[in-house]
C-alpha cells in the first residue's frame, strides 16, 4: 500500500475557486490574493512546504498537482508553472528530502496534448489524468484518475475495467484512482480483475 498525495489547492487553485469552500484553514486577505495558479510567492511556497511535510510523514513518493479548468495555457500560467517547478526542484535537492519524489500534473481545460507533453518533458513531470478522456503517455509511470466516462455518477462496466487493465499494464508502475460515486466498489472490482 502506498499513499499518493494531492498538492494543497493553495498551490494550484485561486481563492475564487469553489474548492475553497471546503478549506478548513482561514487565509488572510493577502494569502487569498496570492493563492493558486503556481504563483511563486510566500503563500504558494508555504502551501508547498505543507504539502512536502505531509508527503514526508506519509512516506509518499508521488505528489499530484491537479489544476482547475481555469488554469488555461496562457503565457502567464506556463511561466508560473516553470518558475514554480524550477524552484521546487532546487529546494528539494537542497533539503535532502524529495529527491525521489515524482510530480504528476493533471491539467484540465483547453491544453493541447503537445503543450502538456512539452512542459512535462521540460519540467520532469508525469502527465496524469483519465485515460478514457484524454491521451496520456503510453509508457513509464502511469497515473490514472478516473472521473467516470459520463460524469461522477458513472459506474464502470466490466468491459471498461478490462480496457483499463490493458492500459495500466503498459505502465510501470501504474497508479489507478477512482473518483466517482461508486469508487470503492469499482476499485475493488478492478483489483480483483488485476489479481486474477
Amino acid at each position: 500500500f502506498e499513499f499518493t498525495l494531492k498538492a494543497w489547492q493553495v498551490i494550484t487553485h485561486e481563492a475564487t475557486s469553489p474548492a475553497y469552500r471546503r478549506l478548513r484553514e482561514a487565509l488572510s486577505d493577502k494569502q487569498r490574493r496570492e493563492a493558486g495558479a503556481f504563483r511563486l510567492n510566500s503563500t504558494v511556497m508555504m502551501a508547498w512546504e505543507r504539502t512536502l511535510d505531509c508527503a514526508r510523514l506519509l512516506g509518499s513518493s508521488v505528489i499530484l498537482f491537479q489544476c482547475p479548468a481555469r488554469f488555461t495555457p496562457t503565457a502567464e500560467h506556463k511561466n508560473n508553472l516553470r518558475s514554480f517547478f524550477r524552484e521546487v526542484q532546487r529546494s528539494r535537492t537542497s533539503s535532502g528530502f524529495g529527491e525521489g519524489l515524482t510530480f504528476v500534473w493533471e491539467p484540465r481545460g483547453d491544453w493541447k496534448p503537445e503543450e502538456v507533453q512539452e512542459l512535462c518533458a521540460e519540467l520532469n513531470l508525469v502527465q496524469g489524468g483519465d485515460p478514457f478522456a484524454q491521451t496520456l503517455p503510453e509508457r513509464g509511470l502511469g497515473y490514472f484518475r478516473l472521473h467516470g466516462r459520463s460524469g461522477y455518477r458513472y459506474r464502470f462496466s466490466d468491459a471498461d475495467l478490462a480496457e483499463l487493465l490493458s492500459l495500466a499494464r503498459q505502465h510501470t508502475p501504474c497508479y489507478v484512482l477512482f473518483n466517482n460515486v461508486s469508487m470503492l466498489e469499482d476499485a475493488r472490482r478492478f483489483r480483483a480483475l488485476a489479481s486474477s
